[in-house]
């Protein structure tokens, strides 16, 4: 997904995928990366498993960053997904 961008956003922050209030990145976290082509952009690539069945379709339900502020802490920030 790109472009990544919010208050204090940063490479190698680490990037969750909820869908309801399961996080379905748990084990293939996604780190926000510079874009290698796109300058100035931010950028993060994860795949994220959802069932397409038509009588109660899954869908991602937010996004949530945890920045790293040292190497142990940091605090978490939703991104808004409404668009």
């Amino acid at each position: 997904m790109y472009p990544i961008s919010g208050n204090n956003v940063k490479i190698d922050d680490v990037i969750g995928i909820y869908v309801g209030e399961e996080n379905r990145a748990i084990y293939s976290s996604a780190i926000i990366k510079e874009h290698p082509t796109i300058s100035n952009t931010l950028f993060a690539a994860i795949n994220v498993s959802t069932s397409g069945m038509l009588g109660s379709p899954e869908i991602v339900s937010k996004i949530k960053v945890f920045h790293y502020v040292t190497e142990t802490k940091g605090y978490i920030s939703e991104i808004d997904i409404s668009l």
